[in-house]
Protein backbone atom coordinates (compact mmCIF):
# COMPACT_ATOMS: atom_id res chain seq x y z
CA UNK A 1 0.00 0.00 0.00
CA UNK A 2 1.45 3.77 -0.52
CA UNK A 3 3.09 4.89 2.25
CA UNK A 4 0.14 7.07 4.53
CA UNK A 5 2.24 10.08 4.09
CA UNK A 6 1.93 9.88 0.24
CA UNK A 7 -1.38 9.07 0.49
CA UNK A 8 -2.85 12.06 2.28
CA UNK A 9 -0.99 14.34 -0.15
CA UNK A 10 -2.25 12.66 -2.99
CA UNK A 11 -5.71 12.77 -1.66
CA UNK A 12 -5.13 16.89 -1.11
CA UNK A 13 -3.77 17.16 -4.45
CA UNK A 14 -6.47 15.40 -6.34
CA UNK A 15 -8.95 17.64 -4.23
CA UNK A 16 -6.86 20.58 -5.22
CA UNK A 17 -6.03 20.25 -9.03
CA UNK A 18 -9.47 20.40 -9.94
CA UNK A 19 -10.56 23.23 -6.95
CA UNK A 20 -11.11 26.38 -10.08
CA UNK A 21 -11.80 23.84 -13.01
CA UNK A 22 -15.33 24.02 -13.84
CA UNK A 23 -17.59 20.78 -12.95
CA UNK A 24 -17.97 20.20 -16.85
CA UNK A 25 -13.84 20.06 -17.44
CA UNK A 26 -13.42 17.10 -15.10
CA UNK A 27 -12.38 14.96 -18.55
CA UNK A 28 -9.16 16.49 -18.14
CA UNK A 29 -8.25 15.79 -15.02
CA UNK A 30 -9.50 12.40 -15.01
CA UNK A 31 -6.63 10.83 -17.40
CA UNK A 32 -4.16 11.74 -15.45
CA UNK A 33 -5.63 10.51 -11.93
CA UNK A 34 -6.55 7.34 -14.12
CA UNK A 35 -3.07 6.53 -15.36
CA UNK A 36 -1.84 6.92 -11.67
CA UNK A 37 -4.57 5.03 -10.61
CA UNK A 38 -3.26 2.10 -13.30
CA UNK A 39 0.32 2.44 -11.45
CA UNK A 40 -1.60 1.41 -8.08
CA UNK A 41 -2.83 -1.43 -9.88
CA UNK A 42 -0.18 -2.65 -11.66
CA UNK A 43 2.07 -2.66 -8.62
CA UNK A 44 -0.36 -4.39 -6.57
CA UNK A 45 -0.19 -7.18 -9.28
CA UNK A 46 3.41 -7.06 -8.83
CA UNK A 47 3.26 -7.11 -4.98
CA UNK A 48 1.03 -10.56 -5.25
CA UNK A 49 3.41 -12.23 -7.37
CA UNK A 50 6.92 -11.57 -5.33
CA UNK A 51 6.22 -13.00 -2.08
CA UNK A 52 7.97 -14.43 0.37
CA UNK A 53 8.82 -17.40 -0.68
CA UNK A 54 10.51 -16.29 -3.94
CA UNK A 55 12.51 -14.01 -2.29
CA UNK A 56 12.61 -11.26 -4.68
CA UNK A 57 13.17 -7.32 -3.87
CA UNK A 58 11.74 -5.84 -6.82
CA UNK A 59 10.48 -6.19 -10.39
CA UNK A 60 11.20 -3.91 -13.14
CA UNK A 61 7.97 -2.59 -15.37
CA UNK A 62 6.32 -0.24 -18.24
CA UNK A 63 4.62 2.26 -16.70
CA UNK A 64 2.86 4.00 -20.09
CA UNK A 65 4.00 4.85 -23.77
CA UNK A 66 7.76 5.11 -23.04
CA UNK A 67 10.23 2.71 -23.15
CA UNK A 68 11.48 3.21 -20.07
CA UNK A 69 10.76 0.97 -16.81
CA UNK A 70 10.55 1.63 -13.04
CA UNK A 71 12.04 -0.80 -10.72
CA UNK A 72 9.50 -0.78 -7.69
CA UNK A 73 10.40 -2.83 -4.31
CA UNK A 74 7.58 -5.60 -2.81
CA UNK A 75 8.39 -7.14 0.04
CA UNK A 76 4.87 -8.56 0.46
CA UNK A 77 1.66 -9.41 -0.53
CA UNK A 78 -0.70 -5.58 -0.66
CA UNK A 79 -4.56 -6.28 0.30
CA UNK A 80 -6.37 -5.19 -2.73
CA UNK A 81 -9.11 -3.39 -0.48
CA UNK A 82 -6.90 -0.81 0.70
CA UNK A 83 -6.40 0.25 -3.08
CA UNK A 84 -10.09 -0.08 -3.88
CA UNK A 85 -10.99 2.40 -1.08
CA UNK A 86 -8.04 4.37 -2.29
CA UNK A 87 -8.94 4.70 -5.69
CA UNK A 88 -12.69 6.10 -4.39
CA UNK A 89 -10.94 8.42 -2.46
CA UNK A 90 -9.03 9.88 -5.55
CA UNK A 91 -12.04 9.82 -7.34
CA UNK A 92 -14.83 11.08 -5.44
CA UNK A 93 -12.28 13.76 -4.07
CA UNK A 94 -11.49 14.78 -7.59
CA UNK A 95 -15.84 14.72 -8.31
CA UNK A 96 -16.25 16.79 -5.29
CA UNK A 97 -13.47 19.12 -5.42
CA UNK A 98 -14.94 20.18 -8.98
CA UNK A 99 -18.48 21.24 -7.20
CA UNK A 100 -16.05 23.26 -4.64
CA UNK A 101 -13.99 25.13 -6.90
CA UNK A 102 -17.76 26.15 -8.82
CA UNK A 103 -18.40 27.92 -5.80
CA UNK A 104 -15.61 30.26 -6.08
CA UNK A 105 -16.42 32.70 -9.24
CA UNK A 106 -19.71 33.76 -10.80
CA UNK A 107 -18.96 31.53 -13.92
CA UNK A 108 -17.93 28.72 -11.78
CA UNK A 109 -21.02 26.76 -12.09
CA UNK A 110 -24.82 27.77 -13.65
CA UNK A 111 -26.35 28.54 -10.38
CA UNK A 112 -24.43 30.77 -9.85
CA UNK A 113 -25.14 32.29 -12.90
CA UNK A 114 -29.17 31.94 -12.12
CA UNK A 115 -28.87 33.86 -9.14
CA UNK A 116 -26.55 36.93 -11.10
CA UNK A 117 -29.08 36.71 -13.72
CA UNK A 118 -32.50 37.00 -11.39
CA UNK A 119 -31.01 39.46 -9.17
CA UNK A 120 -29.99 41.47 -12.65
CA UNK A 121 -33.42 40.99 -13.69
CA UNK A 122 -35.22 42.02 -10.54
CA UNK A 123 -33.32 44.24 -8.71
CA UNK A 124 -31.23 45.83 -11.15
CA UNK A 125 -27.05 45.78 -11.64
CA UNK A 126 -26.54 48.31 -8.72
CA UNK A 127 -27.35 46.00 -5.68
CA UNK A 128 -23.25 45.18 -5.53
CA UNK A 129 -23.23 41.67 -6.45
CA UNK A 130 -20.17 41.26 -8.80
CA UNK A 131 -17.18 39.29 -9.63
CA UNK A 132 -15.06 40.61 -6.82
CA UNK A 133 -17.56 40.68 -4.22
CA UNK A 134 -18.48 37.17 -4.96
CA UNK A 135 -14.99 36.05 -5.24
CA UNK A 136 -14.43 37.80 -1.90
CA UNK A 137 -17.37 35.30 -0.44
CA UNK A 138 -17.03 32.47 -2.55
CA UNK A 139 -13.11 31.67 -2.53
CA UNK A 140 -12.77 31.26 1.19
CA UNK A 141 -15.88 29.51 1.83
CA UNK A 142 -14.62 27.08 -1.25
CA UNK A 143 -11.35 26.37 0.55
CA UNK A 144 -12.94 25.83 3.37
CA UNK A 145 -15.38 23.04 2.18
CA UNK A 146 -12.31 21.82 0.12
CA UNK A 147 -10.50 21.22 3.70
CA UNK A 148 -13.96 19.45 4.83
CA UNK A 149 -13.73 17.18 1.17
CA UNK A 150 -10.12 16.08 2.05
CA UNK A 151 -10.44 15.20 5.81
CA UNK A 152 -13.83 13.69 4.92
CA UNK A 153 -12.84 11.43 2.59
CA UNK A 154 -9.57 10.31 3.55
CA UNK A 155 -11.06 9.57 6.91
CA UNK A 156 -13.84 7.35 5.49
CA UNK A 157 -11.95 5.61 3.21
CA UNK A 158 -8.22 5.58 4.58
CA UNK A 159 -9.01 5.56 8.05
CA UNK A 160 -8.14 8.06 10.95
CA UNK A 161 -5.16 6.70 12.27
CA UNK A 162 -3.40 6.11 8.75
CA UNK A 163 -4.69 9.40 7.37
CA UNK A 164 -3.04 11.62 10.02
CA UNK A 165 -0.27 9.30 10.80
CA UNK A 166 3.48 10.90 10.46
CA UNK A 167 5.40 8.35 8.04
CA UNK A 168 7.95 8.52 6.02
CA UNK A 169 7.35 8.43 1.88
CA UNK A 170 7.91 5.00 0.09
CA UNK A 171 10.90 6.34 -2.60
CA UNK A 172 10.17 3.35 -5.13
CA UNK A 173 6.33 4.21 -5.88
CA UNK A 174 6.91 8.24 -5.63
CA UNK A 175 9.34 7.19 -8.67
CA UNK A 176 6.66 5.46 -10.64
CA UNK A 177 4.25 8.23 -9.71
CA UNK A 178 6.50 10.60 -10.96
CA UNK A 179 7.20 9.42 -14.18
CA UNK A 180 4.48 9.20 -14.90
CA UNK A 181 3.45 12.84 -14.52
CA UNK A 182 6.95 13.26 -16.20
CA UNK A 183 5.76 11.87 -19.77
CA UNK A 184 2.19 13.40 -19.19
CA UNK A 185 4.05 16.77 -19.54
CA UNK A 186 6.04 15.87 -22.24
CA UNK A 187 2.89 15.14 -24.24
CA UNK A 188 1.31 18.26 -23.67
CA UNK A 189 4.39 19.71 -25.44
CA UNK A 190 5.94 23.69 -24.66
CA UNK A 191 3.94 26.31 -24.23
CA UNK A 192 2.78 27.90 -27.63
CA UNK A 193 2.08 30.48 -29.05
CA UNK A 194 -2.02 29.69 -28.93
CA UNK A 195 -1.51 28.73 -25.23
CA UNK A 196 -0.08 32.13 -24.32
CA UNK A 197 -2.51 34.28 -26.27
CA UNK A 198 -5.27 31.66 -24.57
CA UNK A 199 -3.80 32.64 -21.05
CA UNK A 200 -3.22 36.40 -21.57
CA UNK A 201 -6.88 36.98 -22.77
CA UNK A 202 -8.34 35.19 -19.84
CA UNK A 203 -6.25 37.11 -17.57
CA UNK A 204 -7.26 40.06 -19.40
CA UNK A 205 -11.09 39.35 -18.84
CA UNK A 206 -10.68 38.23 -14.79
CA UNK A 207 -8.74 41.63 -14.47
CA UNK A 208 -11.32 43.69 -15.82
CA UNK A 209 -14.71 41.59 -14.45
CA UNK A 210 -12.17 42.20 -10.88
CA UNK A 211 -11.44 46.20 -12.05
CA UNK A 212 -15.06 47.18 -12.76
CA UNK A 213 -16.37 47.94 -9.59
CA UNK A 214 -14.15 46.67 -6.65
CA UNK A 215 -15.85 48.04 -3.74
CA UNK A 216 -14.46 51.89 -5.05
CA UNK A 217 -14.83 53.14 -8.61
CA UNK A 218 -13.23 51.21 -10.90
CA UNK A 219 -13.07 51.68 -15.19
CA UNK A 220 -17.10 51.22 -14.97
CA UNK A 221 -16.92 54.66 -13.41
CA UNK A 222 -16.06 56.48 -16.93
CA UNK A 223 -19.01 54.95 -18.42
CA UNK A 224 -22.21 57.15 -18.18
CA UNK A 225 -25.49 55.59 -16.62
CA UNK A 226 -29.36 56.46 -16.67
CA UNK A 227 -31.90 56.49 -14.50
CA UNK A 228 -34.90 54.89 -15.40
CA UNK A 229 -38.35 55.26 -14.88
CA UNK A 230 -38.72 53.81 -11.28
CA UNK A 231 -35.82 56.07 -10.60
CA UNK A 232 -33.31 52.75 -10.69
CA UNK A 233 -29.80 53.64 -11.38
CA UNK A 234 -29.42 51.67 -14.46
CA UNK A 235 -25.45 51.07 -15.76
CA UNK A 236 -24.56 50.37 -19.40
CA UNK A 237 -21.48 47.99 -18.22
CA UNK A 238 -21.79 44.86 -16.16
CA UNK A 239 -19.38 41.88 -16.26
CA UNK A 240 -20.99 40.91 -19.63
CA UNK A 241 -18.96 43.54 -21.60
CA UNK A 242 -15.23 41.91 -20.56
CA UNK A 243 -17.11 38.13 -21.22
CA UNK A 244 -17.99 39.37 -24.66
CA UNK A 245 -14.58 40.92 -25.16
CA UNK A 246 -12.99 37.53 -24.52
CA UNK A 247 -15.02 35.69 -26.54
CA UNK A 248 -14.32 37.95 -29.73
CA UNK A 249 -10.67 37.89 -29.13
CA UNK A 250 -9.78 34.26 -28.94
CA UNK A 251 -12.31 33.90 -32.32
CA UNK A 252 -10.24 36.09 -34.42
CA UNK A 253 -6.47 35.79 -31.84
CA UNK A 254 -4.43 33.87 -34.96
CA UNK A 255 -2.91 30.72 -33.60
CA UNK A 256 0.35 30.94 -34.92
CA UNK A 257 3.19 34.42 -34.51
CA UNK A 258 2.06 36.20 -37.65
CA UNK A 259 5.46 38.26 -36.76
CA UNK A 260 8.04 34.95 -36.13
CA UNK A 261 9.51 34.14 -39.82
CA UNK A 262 9.11 30.27 -40.39
CA UNK A 263 12.30 28.25 -41.20
CA UNK A 264 12.51 26.48 -44.84
CA UNK A 265 12.08 23.23 -42.93
CA UNK A 266 9.00 24.30 -40.82
CA UNK A 267 5.83 22.64 -41.75
CA UNK A 268 3.33 25.22 -42.90
CA UNK A 269 0.72 26.76 -41.38
CA UNK A 270 -2.51 28.30 -41.79
CA UNK A 271 -2.24 32.08 -41.48
CA UNK A 272 -5.89 32.54 -40.82
CA UNK A 273 -6.08 29.82 -38.01
CA UNK A 274 -7.34 31.61 -34.35
CA UNK A 275 -7.15 30.45 -31.03
CA UNK A 276 -10.52 29.21 -31.41
CA UNK A 277 -11.89 28.27 -34.62
CA UNK A 278 -15.76 29.05 -34.95
CA UNK A 279 -16.56 25.24 -35.91
CA UNK A 280 -14.69 23.67 -32.96
CA UNK A 281 -16.56 26.70 -30.84
CA UNK A 282 -20.46 25.56 -31.86
CA UNK A 283 -19.45 22.21 -31.89
CA UNK A 284 -17.78 22.25 -27.99
CA UNK A 285 -19.85 24.94 -26.71
CA UNK A 286 -22.68 23.46 -23.90
CA UNK A 287 -25.73 24.66 -25.49
CA UNK A 288 -27.81 22.45 -23.27
CA UNK A 289 -26.52 24.56 -20.28
CA UNK A 290 -27.62 28.26 -22.18
CA UNK A 291 -30.99 26.19 -22.83
CA UNK A 292 -31.34 24.90 -19.41
CA UNK A 293 -30.18 28.56 -17.79
CA UNK A 294 -32.45 30.42 -20.10
CA UNK A 295 -35.40 27.84 -19.55
CA UNK A 296 -34.68 28.83 -15.94
CA UNK A 297 -35.39 32.04 -16.17
CA UNK A 298 -38.14 32.44 -17.95
CA UNK A 299 -39.82 29.82 -15.08
CA UNK A 300 -38.75 32.46 -12.42
CA UNK A 301 -40.40 35.12 -14.37
CA UNK A 302 -43.95 32.85 -14.48
CA UNK A 303 -43.46 32.38 -10.60
CA UNK A 304 -42.90 35.92 -10.48
CA UNK A 305 -45.51 37.16 -12.66
CA UNK A 306 -48.23 34.48 -11.68
CA UNK A 307 -47.85 35.67 -7.66
CA UNK A 308 -46.96 32.09 -6.76
CA UNK A 309 -43.55 33.24 -5.41
CA UNK A 310 -45.29 36.21 -3.39
CA UNK A 311 -48.33 33.55 -2.16
CA UNK A 312 -45.46 30.82 -1.11
CA UNK A 313 -43.64 33.72 0.47
CA UNK A 314 -46.49 34.98 2.61
CA UNK A 315 -46.95 31.34 3.80
CA UNK A 316 -43.63 31.22 5.06
CA UNK A 317 -44.11 34.79 7.59
CA UNK A 318 -44.65 32.31 9.93
CA UNK A 319 -40.73 31.45 9.70
CA UNK A 320 -40.23 35.45 10.92
CA UNK A 321 -40.32 33.93 14.98
CA UNK A 322 -36.55 31.46 14.03
CA UNK A 323 -33.09 33.45 13.95
CA UNK A 324 -31.35 34.38 11.02
CA UNK A 325 -28.71 31.65 11.35
CA UNK A 326 -31.70 29.03 11.54
CA UNK A 327 -33.36 30.09 8.54
CA UNK A 328 -30.06 29.88 6.39
CA UNK A 329 -29.95 25.77 7.75
CA UNK A 330 -33.03 25.33 6.61
CA UNK A 331 -32.91 26.75 3.87
CA UNK A 332 -29.61 25.63 2.59
CA UNK A 333 -30.84 21.84 3.84
CA UNK A 334 -33.77 22.09 1.79
CA UNK A 335 -31.90 23.60 -1.67
CA UNK A 336 -29.32 20.29 -1.19
CA UNK A 337 -32.03 18.08 -0.79
CA UNK A 338 -33.31 19.16 -3.96
CA UNK A 339 -30.48 19.17 -6.15
CA UNK A 340 -29.58 15.94 -5.03
CA UNK A 341 -32.70 14.44 -7.46
CA UNK A 342 -33.01 18.08 -9.32
CA UNK A 343 -30.75 19.55 -11.44
CA UNK A 344 -29.00 22.32 -10.02
CA UNK A 345 -29.57 25.03 -12.10
CA UNK A 346 -33.43 24.35 -11.83
CA UNK A 347 -33.50 23.95 -8.40
CA UNK A 348 -32.33 27.59 -7.97
CA UNK A 349 -34.37 28.76 -10.73
CA UNK A 350 -37.38 27.26 -8.36
CA UNK A 351 -36.30 28.45 -4.69
CA UNK A 352 -34.43 31.81 -5.39
CA UNK A 353 -37.60 34.03 -6.19
CA UNK A 354 -39.22 32.40 -3.08
CA UNK A 355 -36.28 32.82 -0.97
CA UNK A 356 -36.35 37.24 -2.34
CA UNK A 357 -40.05 37.08 -1.46
CA UNK A 358 -39.62 35.76 1.62
CA UNK A 359 -36.73 38.19 2.67
CA UNK A 360 -38.65 41.19 0.93
CA UNK A 361 -41.85 40.34 3.38
CA UNK A 362 -39.73 39.92 6.29
CA UNK A 363 -37.25 43.15 5.25
CA UNK A 364 -33.77 41.34 5.59
CA UNK A 365 -31.26 41.47 2.93
CA UNK A 366 -32.28 39.30 0.41
CA UNK A 367 -28.44 37.93 -0.24
CA UNK A 368 -29.18 36.36 3.08
CA UNK A 369 -31.20 33.58 2.32
CA UNK A 370 -30.36 34.33 -1.68
CA UNK A 371 -26.37 33.54 -1.50
CA UNK A 372 -26.40 30.28 0.82
CA UNK A 373 -29.38 28.93 -1.34
CA UNK A 374 -27.53 29.43 -4.63
CA UNK A 375 -24.02 27.60 -3.05
CA UNK A 376 -26.47 25.04 -1.59
CA UNK A 377 -27.68 23.97 -5.42
CA UNK A 378 -24.32 23.29 -6.10
CA UNK A 379 -23.60 20.85 -3.15
CA UNK A 380 -25.11 17.27 -5.10
CA UNK A 381 -22.39 14.93 -3.38
CA UNK A 382 -24.59 11.93 -3.26
CA UNK A 383 -26.14 10.75 -6.92
CA UNK A 384 -24.00 10.36 -10.06
CA UNK A 385 -26.80 12.12 -11.67
CA UNK A 386 -26.55 15.28 -9.18
CA UNK A 387 -23.61 16.87 -11.44
CA UNK A 388 -21.75 16.42 -14.71
CA UNK A 389 -18.35 15.76 -12.32
CA UNK A 390 -20.38 12.53 -10.14
CA UNK A 391 -21.74 11.30 -13.34
CA UNK A 392 -18.29 11.51 -14.96
CA UNK A 393 -16.27 9.86 -11.95
CA UNK A 394 -19.02 6.92 -11.36
CA UNK A 395 -19.50 6.06 -15.48
CA UNK A 396 -15.39 4.93 -14.81
CA UNK A 397 -16.53 2.12 -12.82
CA UNK A 398 -13.85 2.31 -9.59
CA UNK A 399 -16.84 3.68 -7.01
CA UNK A 400 -20.35 2.45 -6.09
CA UNK A 401 -23.60 4.56 -5.19
CA UNK A 402 -23.19 3.65 -1.97
CA UNK A 403 -19.75 4.55 -1.39
CA UNK A 404 -21.19 8.08 -3.09
CA UNK A 405 -23.95 8.15 -0.87
CA UNK A 406 -22.27 7.50 2.37
CA UNK A 407 -19.13 9.86 1.44
CA UNK A 408 -21.53 12.40 0.22
CA UNK A 409 -23.84 12.58 2.56
CA UNK A 410 -21.48 13.61 5.18
CA UNK A 411 -19.67 16.37 2.82
CA UNK A 412 -22.72 17.51 2.05
CA UNK A 413 -23.76 18.36 5.62
CA UNK A 414 -20.66 19.65 6.29
CA UNK A 415 -21.31 21.87 3.34
CA UNK A 416 -24.42 22.87 5.06
CA UNK A 417 -22.35 24.43 8.17
CA UNK A 418 -19.85 26.07 6.65
CA UNK A 419 -22.28 28.13 4.09
CA UNK A 420 -24.03 28.96 6.94
CA UNK A 421 -21.14 30.29 9.48
CA UNK A 422 -19.70 32.36 6.06
CA UNK A 423 -22.91 34.21 5.80
CA UNK A 424 -23.58 34.80 9.17
CA UNK A 425 -19.67 36.24 9.51
CA UNK A 426 -17.55 37.44 7.07
CA UNK A 427 -20.66 37.70 4.39
CA UNK A 428 -22.10 40.38 6.07
CA UNK A 429 -19.67 43.10 6.01
CA UNK A 430 -18.77 41.72 2.50
CA UNK A 431 -22.50 42.64 0.86
CA UNK A 432 -23.75 44.53 4.14
CA UNK A 433 -26.58 41.93 5.28
CA UNK A 434 -27.22 43.96 8.48
CA UNK A 435 -29.42 46.59 6.48
CA UNK A 436 -32.01 45.91 4.27
CA UNK A 437 -31.22 47.83 1.20
CA UNK A 438 -33.40 50.33 -0.67
CA UNK A 439 -32.53 48.67 -4.07
CA UNK A 440 -34.56 45.51 -2.56
CA UNK A 441 -37.23 48.19 -2.00
CA UNK A 442 -37.48 49.27 -5.26
CA UNK A 443 -38.00 45.35 -6.04
CA UNK A 444 -40.88 45.00 -4.07
CA UNK A 445 -42.43 47.93 -5.31
CA UNK A 446 -41.69 46.56 -9.56
CA UNK A 447 -42.56 43.56 -8.54
CA UNK A 448 -46.44 44.51 -7.09
CA UNK A 449 -46.84 46.56 -9.67
CA UNK A 450 -46.09 43.96 -12.66
CA UNK A 451 -48.20 41.37 -10.80
CA UNK A 452 -51.30 43.58 -10.57
CA UNK A 453 -50.50 44.69 -14.23
CA UNK A 454 -50.80 40.80 -15.57
CA UNK A 455 -53.61 39.94 -13.11
CA UNK A 456 -56.83 38.68 -15.00
CA UNK A 457 -59.77 40.33 -14.66
CA UNK A 458 -62.83 38.25 -14.47
CA UNK A 459 -65.45 38.20 -17.32
CA UNK A 460 -68.87 39.93 -16.41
Amino acid sequence: LLSHFCARFCVTGACSVDTFISDRRLWHVLPLLHNCWLVLDLEEGIALRNDEENGADGEAWNTGDSNESVTVKTGSATDADDFQKLGCCFSLGIAFASSCGGMGTVIGTPTNVVLFGLVSDRYGTDTGLTFGSWAAYGMPLSFILLICVWAILGIIFIGPKKFFACRGRDKSREAAIQQILEEEKKALGPVGWADGSAMGILALVILLWISRKPGVDGWSAIVPFKIGANGKRIELTTDTQPALLGTILVCVWPAYNPFRRRRPDEAPVDPYETVLPWKVAQSRCPWQVLFLIGGGFCLSEICSLSGLSTLVGQYMLGLKSLPLFVLILVFSLLSTVMTTFVANAATATVLLPIMFELCENLEIHPYYLGLPVTIAASMAFMLPAGTPANAIVYSKGRININQMIFAGSFVAIAGVLVVTCCTVTYGVPIFNLNVFPEWAVRGVVKTTASSLGNATTPLP
